[in-house]
């Protein structure tokens, strides 16, 4: 989806509700985004600039680390991002330049997802593992 941010002049906000499919991208040998990836939220005008508030949401499909039990654990990620014409301060890395007014929302939610993404999943905060055999 794409916004149009020259319009929020006219508008006041741009509110937006789009998904995008994950389920071919790996983290560490897995495939959890079985599920669409959601962002949902709204852009408005702040102190001259387009402030983006939203959030990412799905439900990942996940092994355990620890034990190799499958289990799916809900994930939202917040997402806050100014968004601007052009760069008019060249130190300013917190600023997402849309060329032409255009933002790409794919473009923020994929990379903001990628950033969010444990690197150890378990299916329990105190899961012990694979059992071990009884000594007999």
């Amino acid at each position: 989806m794409k916004l149009d941010i020259r319009t929020l002049d006219n508008v006041g906000r741009l509110r937006f509700d789009d998904t995008y499919d994950l389920s071919g991208m790996e983290f560490f040998g897995q495939y959890p985004i079985a599920e669409p990836l959601r962002f949902s939220g709204e852009v408005a005008r702040r102190s001259g600039l387009a402030a983006l508030e939203g959030e990412l949401t799905t439900r990942l499909h996940l092994l355990c680390d620890r034990c190799g039990k499958a289990f799916q654990r809900d994930k939202a990620v917040p997402v806050s991002v100014l968004l601007e014409l052009s760069l008019q301060d060249e130190e300013r890395d917190d600023i997402i330049v849309c060329p032409g007014g255009i933002c790409d929302l794919e473009a923020i939610a994929v990379p903001e997802w990628v950033l969010s993404m444990d690197y150890q999943n378990l299916c329990r905060e105190d899961c012990e593992g694979i059992p071990l055999p009884d000594d007999e």
